[in-house]
């Protein structure tokens, strides 16, 4: 329902907007359709930390919220009339949650605003880390993997630390007019988000906005304006295509506006910090040292710096110590949806295989291969062979293509199974055979049981449900291989 709900909007979208980087940026904001966003707009936000902006998230449901709390006048509502409003209220949350495919920070902003909604009913009493854990816990009951969701992690830190944090900043820039109010508030709200979601942002993407203050405080006041636009633009195109060209042109105003900023900030000097690498024991020492510089500077706590120093000690220590050759040889295979990428890892080297979808596409290589090698320090010492190069015989090191879609790396042997052109009668002895996107099922169960190896590797699960439609018989071939599917 919701990927049927999101084409017919796409619809509407696609007659009103006739710029496609502007029309990618409006789907991406109003009902969180990324197919369509631009590279270099998405590079440009990252590197200025207004991604988030692109993601439908927290914000988002709270604008909306702000919204439905208007028009349904829920702030001066008693009784009966208050108990119906918030299950009008709950039931618009739900259906934008549905309408944007129930992102995990979606969901977690509308369970909270759901729970607040039902206390304010009820007239009960609330507490903000209650209600964070309940919508954790629900989520989590639901699908326990999403604890490993980059967005599901960064939206619960970002929450913790506006809730913790916003008000400290706040009192430390008193305002005693309307809009400097305003303007400290989201500058704490920005300075609070940051502190909990840095670490874990150099972690896992390996840069770091250095003006994401500024570019906030100008691009969230526009994202408001292009949400309340865009809502306004989808309901009355059922209704006056005139009203609707109306809220699209305003949509997109605001948007080339916020996209002159963010290109504007992203060139210049000094923006924002790239190829950082911090490992996963690095991060939690980040971590440690807020924590105890924090409950050091609210709470007196004096052992608290002895704590941060050893903290940060113990982070320069773990960098200085770092050593690539702990894991000297490894095979490290991608899930990237109907592509093949595979990377031989020799101690300080590695060398990709890669399909020709990822081979040409940059966007790829940019969101997939580079921090890769950012994250393992490898960004001087790869290269990248195209899939098609390995029917041929040549050497890269340790890895050996053996042509024929066989190759050898560190005494073993991998079958890249769509490169596998020979029609086979006698049994082919291999470690790993690898299925890619190019062989249909028919294929694969025929020519599986004739080749003898220790497991099977099937790249992505998308690849799995689409063998298990086609060919019922090849779950059992593939059960009995032993297969792996990288997810």
């Amino acid at each position: 329902m919701s990927f049927r709900w999101q084409e017919s909007l796409k619809t509407q979208f696609d007659k009103y907007f006739e710029n496609e980087s502007i029309k990618g940026v409006a789907q991406a904001i109003v009902f969180g359709y990324k197919e369509d966003l631009d590279d270099e707009w998405m590079d440009a936000f990252s590197k200025t930390g207004t991604i988030h902006v692109l993601a439908v998230s927290g914000l988002h449901v709270g604008i909306i919220f702000i919204m439905l709390s208007f028009l349904l006048r829920l702030k001066g509502s008693k009784g009966r009339s208050l108990i119906i409003k918030s299950v009008v209220a709950m039931l618009v949350l739900f259906l934008y949650c549905l309408v944007t495919g129930f992102s995990p920070s979606v969901s977690r902003a509308s369970l909270m605003f759901g729970t607040v909604i039902i206390v304010k009913a009820f007239k009960r009493n609330s507490n903000i880390y209650n209600t964070l854990t309940f919508a954790a816990f629900v989520l989590l009951i639901i699908n326990p993997m999403n604890l490993y969701n980059v967005g599901f992690q960064f939206s619960f830190l970002a929450v913790i630390g506006i809730v913790y944090y916003k008000d400290y900043f706040r009192a430390l820039w008193p305002q005693y007019t309307w809009i400097g109010d305003k303007v400290i508030t989201l500058l704490s709200v920005s300075i609070a988000a940051q502190i909990n979601t840095f670490p874990i942002g150099l972690y896992y993407f390996h840069q770091y906005p250095n003006l994401f203050m500024f570019s906030n405080l100008i691009v969230i006041p526009c994202i408001t304006v292009i949400l309340y636009s865009g809502i306004f633009f989808i309901a009355f195109g059922w209704i006056s295509e005139s009203i609707a060209e109306f809220f699209a042109r305003i949509s997109e105003v605001y948007i080339t506006f916020i996209s002159r900023i963010v290109h504007y900030i992203q060139d210049v000097p000094y923006a924002f910090f790239e190829n950082v690498h911090i490992s996963f024991s690095q991060m939690l020492l980040i971590y440690v040292f807020i924590i105890t510089l924090t409950i050091s500077l609210v709470h007196k706590w004096s052992y608290g710096f002895m704590w941060s120093l050893l903290a940060v000690a113990a982070f320069l220590f773990s960098d200085y110590k770092y050593d690539r050759s702990m894991a000297s040889v490894q095979v490290v295979c991608f899930d990237v949806r109907n592509e093949t990428l595979i990377g031989f890892k020799e101690e300080n080297a590695i060398t990709f295989i890669a399909s020709e979808g990822v081979f040409q596409d940059v966007s790829k290589v940019d969101f997939i291969i580079t921090p890769y090698l950012v994250k393992e320090r490898l960004t001087e010492s790869y290269s990248v062979v195209p899939l098609q190069c390995i029917a041929n015989e040549q050497k890269h090191g340790r890895l050996s293509i053996l042509g024929k879609g066989m190759v050898c790396f560190d005494n073993k042997s991998y079958l890249f199974l769509d490169k596998l052109k020979d029609y086979v009668n006698d049994t082919i002895n291999t470690d790993y055979v690898i299925i890619g996107k190019e062989k249909n099922s028919q294929y694969i169960s025929k020519v599986l049981p004739l080749i003898n190896s220790k497991k099977t590797i099937i790249l992505d699960n998308w690849r799995m449900e689409e063998l298990k439609a086609e060919d019922k018989s090849n779950n059992s071939v593939i059960q009995s291989k032993g297969c792996v599917i990288l997810n």
